[in-house]
């Protein structure tokens, strides 16, 4: 029973974590993407 209970607790907690760092996560790796197009463009413009 004790370890149901833990195992319960121990995926809400990985669930919360995961709600809470996803959208840093999204929002940092579309920071990066739009970083990579500015670069790019600035090289285009160079040549």
């Amino acid at each position: 029973m004790n370890t149901d209970v833990t195992y319960g607790l121990l995926l809400a907690l990985i669930n919360g974590m995961i709600c809470l760092f996803l959208p840093a996560i999204v929002s940092y790796l579309q920071r990066q993407r739009q970083n990579n197009d500015q670069s790019s463009v600035m090289t285009q413009q160079q040549n």
